[in-house]
C-alpha cells in the first residue's frame, strides 16, 4: 500500500504565502503614510495664503497710517511756520514803532521844572512882586522875556493860571505916548484893554499889566506887581 505525500502547498509551514500577505499589508499602510493627504494639501496652503493676506492688509494700513500722519505733521508744520511769521512780522512792527516812539521823545523837548507849557512856548509866573525893568531883567536872565500876548486863546491861557494876580506883561510906550510895542520890538496888534484903558493917569502910566478880570490896564512901570516871562520851546 503506497503512503500518500503530503502536499506542500497544503502544509502551512512550508507555505510563504501567508508571509506575503504579512509584508504586502504592512508595505501598503508605510506608503499610505509616506503619502499625504490630499485633503489636509490645499487647507494648509489656504492657511499660508490667509496669513500673507493679513500681513499685506496690515502693511497697506501702516502705510496709510504713515501717509496720514505725515500730511498732519505737514499741515503743522505750515501752520506754526505761518504763525512764526506773523509774529516775526509783528515784532518788527512793534520794533519799528518803538524807534519812532524814542526818537519822538527824544526829540520832543519840554519846559524846564517851574514852567507851563502851552503851543511850543513855556511861561514863568513870578511869585514876588517888583518893577518892570526888574521884571524884565527877571525874564532875560532866565533866558526869556515878558510875556507877549498874540491872541485869545493865549490870553485865556495866561488868565487861567493868573490866580486872579495882577502880571506884568512885556509892552510899553515909554519911547512914544501912547504908540504901544512888545518888548522884541514888534508892534501892538492884538489887545484886550479894559474899558477905558490905556488912559495914561498922571501921565505916568508907561507899563502894561493884566488884572484879575483878563484885561490889561496901563500903570506906572515903578509899581511893585507880578510878572510873567515867555521863552520858545526848544
Amino acid at each position: 500500500m503506497m503512503k500518500k505525500t503530503k502536499d506542500p502547498k497544503v502544509n502551512p509551514e512550508n507555505s510563504c504565502e501567508p508571509n506575503t500577505y504579512v509584508n504586502l499589508a504592512d508595505l501598503k499602510a508605510k506608503r499610505k503614510q509616506e503619502i499625504p493627504n490630499p485633503k489636509k494639501i490645499p487647507a494648509a496652503k489656504k492657511g499660508h495664503n490667509q496669513v500673507i493676506l493679513i500681513l499685506v492688509v496690515l502693511l497697506i494700513l501702516t502705510c496709510l497710517i504713515l501717509v496720514i500722519l505725515t500730511t498732519l505733521l505737514f499741515i503743522e508744520y505750515k501752520n506754526i511756520s505761518n504763525e512764526l511769521s506773523q509774529m516775526k512780522s509783528n515784532v518788527s512792527r512793534l520794533t519799528s514803532q518803538l524807534q519812532v516812539n524814542v526818537e519822538t521823545l527824544q526829540n520832543t523837548s519840554s519846559c524846564e521844572s517851574g514852567w507851563l507849557e502851552f503851543e511850543g512856548h513855556c511861561y514863568f509866573f513870578s511869585t514876588f512882586q517888583l518893577k518892570w525893568e526888574k521884571a524884565e531883567m527877571l525874564c532875560l536872565n532866565r533866558e526869556s522875556h515878558l510875556v507877549i500876548v498874540n491872541n485869545q486863546k493865549e490870553q485865556d491861557f495866561l488868565d487861567k493860571h493868573g490866580s486872579g494876580k495882577h502880571y506884568w506883561i512885556g509892552l510899553t510906550d515909554r519911547e512914544k505916548e501912547n504908540t504901544f510895542h512888545w518888548v522884541d520890538g514888534t508892534a501892538l496888534s492884538y489887545h484886550s484893554w479894559r474899558k477905558g484903558e490905556p488912559n495914561d493917569t498922571a501921565n505916568k502910566e508907561d507899563c502894561v499889566h493884566l488884572i484879575a478880570e483878563g484885561k490889561w490896564n496901563d500903570n506906572s512901570c515903578d509899581l511893585p506887581i507880578f510878572a510873567i516871562c515867555e521863552k520858545r520851546l526848544t
